[in-house]
């Protein structure tokens, strides 16, 4: 298992001092034991289409995010 500083997904750097560290969360991969950046974590809402970190689930399992959510 390789650890890394490296987003598993895309590969971009999350080490500290790279812009990438306070969103990212610890992933793992078949692979990798590394890091998942705020890109890739995030969400298009179903209703507005925005990207979002903070997202839900709705009443028919679609991703809404906050501001949808409480509308």
């Amino acid at each position: 298992m390789i650890q890394t500083n490296k987003c598993v997904d895309c590969g971009c750097d999350t080490s500290f001092g790279s812009g990438n560290f306070v969103n990212r969360i610890p992933a793992l991969t078949d692979t990798h034991d590394g890091w998942m950046c705020a890109d890739c974590q995030s969400m298009e809402c179903d209703d507005c289409g925005e990207l979002t970190l903070e997202w839900h689930t709705d009443d028919s399992g679609g991703f809404v995010c906050e501001q949808c959510l409480n509308s």
